[in-house]
């Protein structure tokens, strides 16, 4: 049993998306991902189903269930993982599963499309959490993961910067892009499009708590197309089936 999500899904972990900045890092996390939604659905927005696994966080819940999707259902380790999801269940607006992220009680192609956000980089069986993902999927996966090839080179020194950030950050590991796509091919997925986020590290970002100027430096790299190529974290969707 995999309780990695278990962290991500309290109120002390929402505390670190509020307030404007919050709002601004969410927002490009949420634009990256109905960008690559949208590659591998068209602009199909309500007659798919999505499962989000390791989703208590309510990060990608929400979205959603904003844009009035009927088939929205969180899987999480524990009963617990709902807390941030009450009103959102209590509503109909999102189903929650508690039970084994890495042997989940879903039969084979249960969902259309299944997301992972702000998991991987937690899970110490992240290959079987990547199985697993394929294994509920029908169509499309899309997970999110920080790369080496990105301000992460420099992992040692804004781990620290990141912990004085925020007090309570994990450790997590950093993967190389080809460790992810193997990973997807092995259990028979081919990725269709990756994007990074964000150029600059996010605990810059954190420290300058200012959307204004955020923006104002992440302009540049994403006209130049740095961000998407170099951008941390990275949002990939992967597929059944060439799109």
């Amino acid at each position: 049993m995999q309780y990695a999500d278990v962290d991500s899904s309290t109120l002390d972990y929402a505390r670190r998306f509020s307030g404007s900045l919050g709002a601004w890092l969410l927002e490009r996390q949420s634009e990256v991902l109905l960008q690559l939604l949208t590659t591998v659905r068209g602009q199909q927005t309500s007659s798919y189903a999505l499962l989000d696994v390791g989703g208590g966080h309510g990060q990608i819940a929400r979205v959603f269930s904003e844009k009035r999707q009927p088939s929205l259902t969180v899987l999480g380790s524990d009963s617990t993982c709902s807390l941030l999801l009450r009103d959102l269940i209590d509503s109909n607006r999102v189903r929650f599963e508690a039970g084994d992220l890495l042997q989940s009680p879903f039969a084979d192609q249960s969902f259309d499309v299944v997301t992972c956000i702000r998991l991987l980089p937690h899970c110490d069986e992240w290959r079987m959490l990547i199985r697993e993902l394929c294994r509920l999927s029908k169509d499309a996966v899309v997970v999110d993961y920080p790369p080496v090839v990105s301000s992460n080179v420099m992992y040692p020194l804004l781990f620290s910067l990141k912990r004085a950030a925020e007090g309570n950050t994990r450790t997590f590991r950093i993967f190389a892009h080809r460790e992810i796509d193997e990973a997807f091919a092995a259990n028979g997925f081919r990725r269709v499009e990756r994007v990074g986020q964000f150029f600059w590290p996010m605990v810059l970002h954190r420290v300058l708590k200012s959307p204004f100027l955020s923006s104002l430096l992440e302009k540049p790299a994403r006209a130049l197309g740095l961000q998407r190529l170099l951008g941390n974290p990275s949002m990939a969707l992967f597929s059944r089936r060439v799109v």
